[in-house]
């Protein structure tokens, strides 16, 4: 029989964890020098990592106060809802008259009392 201790036992897997360890990373510089590691797609990975650069400053823009591209500056909704409220405005009286103002019936559907195209859209 075989007199080895747990100690033993415990060195016999280390050294062979080792040798598994070294050989796998061996193979795999192998494997990046021929793939990741030439040139070619060096330059390549450099010029995503640009981009992604860019990309990321450029959202960053968005969200910084401070910046001539921040989101909240940009007053594309409101713009159209003034124009939105001078149309209203200028035409009151003739909506009114047409009742062309949505009324909300109890199941949250909108019901237009006149019929289609019967006012004069001057938009």
């Amino acid at each position: 029989m075989c007199d080895w201790t747990l100690t033993d036992w415990h060195n016999l897997v280390r050294m062979i964890s080792y040798f598994v360890g070294t050989i796998l990373a061996v193979l795999t510089f192998w494997k990046a020098k021929n793939g990741l590691l030439n040139t070619v797609n060096t330059e390549y990975q450099k010029r995503v990592m640009d981009r992604l650069k860019e990309i990321a400053d450029k959202l960053y823009a968005e969200f910084d106060p401070d910046s001539p591209e921040y989101w909240a500056r940009d007053r594309a909704v409101h713009d159209e809802i003034e124009q939105i409220n001078k149309i209203f405005a200028r035409d009151k009286a003739e909506i009114l008259a047409f009742r062309l103002l949505a009324v909300w019936n109890p199941r949250n559907q909108v019901h237009n009392p006149t019929p289609k195209n019967s006012w004069p859209a001057r938009i």
